[in-house]
């Protein structure tokens, strides 16, 4: 029974340790290469959003200039409202949006939206890369 309890502990801390890596290596890529201004690099902003009374395991991944005008576009769209999970600013909005859409492929629901099933690698990721300050505002501008 302690060998179990050990070895359940063991592969919790390996899977933990795995997740961090993977956080660690979407954010390098997302910070580090989405810096490169070049002819055509956009800076501007991811947001992570789901509907209010829609599937709970579900968020849509997508950048915009103004983000707080777009979830507002988002907001008019969906009866019910929209959450606003994260939001983080970037130097190319086009190429961070690519890498993680590509990152998190596994993830999507249909190959033809930006729609995709939250897993525990997203939310840590989220939770490691948003400027809490500025998804708090755009959250209160939601209302």
């Amino acid at each position: 029974m302690e060998l179990l309890i050990c070895i359940a502990i063991g592969l919790t801390l390996y899977g933990l340790l795995w997740w961090y890596v993977q956080i660690v290596r979407v954010r390098r890529m997302v910070r580090w290469q989405a810096k490169g201004r070049h002819r055509g690099s956009n800076p501007g902003y991811i947001y992570f959003f789901r509907g209010r009374h829609e599937n709970p395991f579900t968020v849509k991944i997508g950048r915009a200039v103004n983000a707080a005008q777009r979830l507002k576009q988002h907001r008019t769209a969906n009866p019910h409202g929209v959450e606003v999970l994260c939001v983080f600013k970037t130097e190319d909005d086009r190429k961070a949006e690519a890498l993680i859409h590509k990152y998190f492929s596994r993830s999507r629901i249909q190959s033809d939206n930006e729609w995709f099933r939250i897993s525990i690698g997203l939310l840590l990721w989220m939770a490691w890369l948003r400027d809490h300050n500025m998804t708090i505002r755009i959250q209160n501008e939601l209302g």
